[in-house]
């Protein structure tokens, strides 16, 4: 018999693997509907799952339970244990049911790589909105949230969800990174979607790196928002807290959103925080549709050391506007070409938001007195819409008197693509054709060319309703009119030794330039600097324009309507333009025009052209330049002979009886 040999047989290895599935974890304990008296957020028994949420988990606080929520729960990095992918924070505030009366305070830092939910339920006290219910890093150094998603969701009559983070420290350093696209959208009611993140840091430290940031850090990502609704504080609205992203993120925005943020100084000798930082370093062109508001809420005013600065890029509108306090400096300084691409948003009447004429607007908010400044510092400025100027504080609720909104432009080349206009509608400058008192009358609204001047290109009208500025305005520098049927506001140029400060003269007044026609008319429509009589007629002497040099470019005209025009060194015109005096008086065979007029003899030059100067309220007239009194003025050199009047009433005759006889 064969004796059997035994196989040698391969070992089998049994691997058991244990898979830990994430879960989402309910806390139980104190403020919890179970009402647990611990808040020891460590305890396993204090949780739904019996754990504690840690990696791949999701974290669930729910204050919207019964009974009535009471104390506080406080996690730090003590707090070892905890350590959530996901936060689910759903609070409640509502007076026929149950609201949540203390916070939740996170001092340690998270990765949330399954995000972060916020639902606000209820109907809200008088419409009001959570005050810091969810609070990050407000007792700590250094707290950072990695968070790949923010989802909020609010009740029905909620006004935002206010998310607390850092505290009013310059040394806080809190952080919320935003790592994957984000939506920040409306509901039906509005409000979904709007978030006030609350840091209110007024006074940067030396770096301007510690103080609350929330950042959207997601390479190539997607930032979207959507319509804010009635919700006059923004989609975003973010206290002191900074705002940073990336060059090459995409940026969409609806035309009546945009982020409301509270202004800042830096340290003494320091330069302030940048409205937006550029993450990566590169030029902010991606921010086209980014309207942002600033509100000026610092408790020092700002230098031209310690303003805050302005990265080079594109962005939708900026409204620089001054909020609860008075007599301070708001700043910001430009460190390299800015474009504004789209529009100021406001709310009519019934609170609803659309886009105003206005990409660029300095206010002073009713009751406060604070100066708007932004300083190009040399650089290019390009603005599609208008750029608004408004002083809203009243003439006697503030003490500090009207504080300067200014633009200054000194050595720049500014295009504005819509109207400048300059008011004050609540009792700061006359405003009415026939009237206005003129006290706490606001002289500090500018576009000031300083010493050097700017080049300023101008699409729409010049509208200055108020008083003749202090400030240098465009005295060295060069205005060009482009607009098809724009207007220019006359004020105060009574002193023109060097084109003086006190008057809104222009070095070089162009209308029209090759390729780009202008039709520009001089009106008067507003008392601007003499004291208001009740007679339209006096209150307006000696509001004139002046300038250096006047050009009517190609198929352009100027027309002055009788208004009182000083030239100081030339007056050109295009073979193809037009200068149409319109003095709407009854002139006759060598009438001299005293509203229009050029220092010394300029009588040479002036009748090079003298054939495309007319008067349009005296159809048919010629004119030729004449010195009068060591001035060069315009005099009538031809009227239209009778026959030509017979012949051309012969001609109406005619087509009217021709007319008649074809009906």
């Amino acid at each position: 018999m064969k004796k059997r040999t035994l196989s040698t047989i391969a070992p089998i290895t049994l691997t058991l693997a244990t898979t830990l599935s994430a879960v989402d974890t309910t806390w139980e304990g104190v403020n919890s509907s179970e009402s647990n008296s611990s808040a020891d957020v460590e305890l396993g028994s204090n949780w739904d799952t019996g754990n504690v949420p840690g990696t791949g988990d999701t974290a669930i606080f729910n204050y919207q339970g019964d009974p009535t929520l009471q104390g506080s729960i406080s996690i730090d990095s003590s707090d070892t244990l905890f350590d959530p992918s996901g936060l689910i924070f759903r609070s409640n505030e509502d007076p026929t049911g149950y609201t949540q009366t203390s916070p939740l305070i996170i001092d340690k830092s998270l990765n949330l790589t399954n995000g972060l939910q916020i639902v606000a339920s209820g109907s809200a006290l008088s419409g009001s909105r959570d005050a810091n219910r969810l609070q990050i890093g407000t007792n700590s150094f250094g707290t950072t949230w990695n968070i790949d998603s923010l989802d909020i969701n609010e009740g029905m009559s909620w006004s935002f969800f206010e998310l607390g983070i850092g505290d009013s420290s310059p040394n806080n350093s809190t952080v919320l990174n935003i790592t994957g696209d984000q939506t920040f959208a409306a509901n039906t009611n509005n409000k979904t979607g709007n978030i006030n993140i609350n840091g209110n840091v007024t006074t940067e430290n030396e770096t301007n790196t510690l103080a609350p940031q929330m950042r959207f850090t997601g390479v190539g990502a997607t930032i979207t928002l959507n319509n804010a609704g009635q919700r006059d504080t923004g989609v975003i609205g973010l206290g002191g807290v900074h705002l940073d992203v990336r060059s090459d993120q995409t940026w969409i925005a609806d035309a009546t959103s945009f982020i409301n943020m509270s202004g800042s100084v830096g340290a003494s000798g320091f330069a302030g925080k940048y409205v937006v930082e550029s993450i990566d370093g590169g030029r902010l062109d991606n921010l086209g549709a980014l309207n942002i508001r600033i509100n000026g809420n610092q408790s020092t005013g700002a230098s031209a050391t310690t303003a805050m600065r302005m990265h080079g890029g594109t962005y939708g509108s900026l409204w620089m506007n001054s909020s609860g306090t008075s007599g301070r400096d708001q700043r910001i300084n430009a460190t390299d070409d800015l474009s504004f691409a789209a529009a100021v948003v406001d709310f009519d009447g019934a609170g609803d938001p659309y886009a105003s004429d206005y990409g660029l607007r300095f206010r002073n908010d009713a009751g406060n007195s604070d100066s708007q400044i932004l300083d190009m510092a040399g650089f290019n400025l390009d603005v599609a819409n208008g750029v608004h100027f408004v002083d809203d504080a009243g003439s006697s609720s503030v003490s500090y008197g009207p504080k300067p909104l200014l633009l200054l432009v000194e050595g720049s080349t500014v295009n504005i693509g819509g109207d400048v206009l300059m008011e004050a509608p609540n009792g700061r400058g006359p405003e009415a054709p026939a009237g206005g008192s003129g006290n706490f009358a606001n002289d500090k609204m500018s576009i000031d060319g300083g010493a050097t001047g700017a080049d300023v290109n101008l699409g729409g009208s010049w509208d200055v309703r108020v008083v003749g500025s202090t400030r240098d305005n465009l005295k060295n520098s060069t205005l060009t009119m482009t607009g098809d049927s724009a207007t220019f506001e006359i004020a105060d140029a009574s002193s023109v030794t060097n084109m003086s400060s006190s008057s809104w003269g222009v070095d070089t007044f162009n209308v029209g330039t090759t390729g780009d026609l202008a039709n520009v008319s001089f009106v008067n429509n507003y008392l601007n600097d003499n004291t208001a009589t009740g007679d339209a007629n006096l209150d307006k002497i000696g509001e004139q324009f002046v300038a250096n040099t006047v050009n009517i470019g190609e198929n352009s005209t100027l027309s002055t309507n009788g208004e009182i025009v000083q030239i100081l060194t030339a007056l050109n015109i295009d073979a193809t333009g037009t200068l149409d005096l319109n003095t709407g008086a009854v002139l006759s065979m060598g009438s001299i025009v005293d509203s229009f007029f050029g220092d010394g003899d300029m009588t040479a030059l002036w009748n090079v052209f003298a054939d495309r100067v007319l008067d349009s309220s005296n159809t048919g007239y010629e004119f030729m330049a004449v010195l009068d009194g060591g001035q060069t003025k315009w005099q009538v050199s031809a009227v239209p002979e009778p026959s030509t009047y017979a012949l051309l009433f012969a001609g109406v005759m005619g087509a009217v009886v021709y007319f008649r006889r074809r009906k």
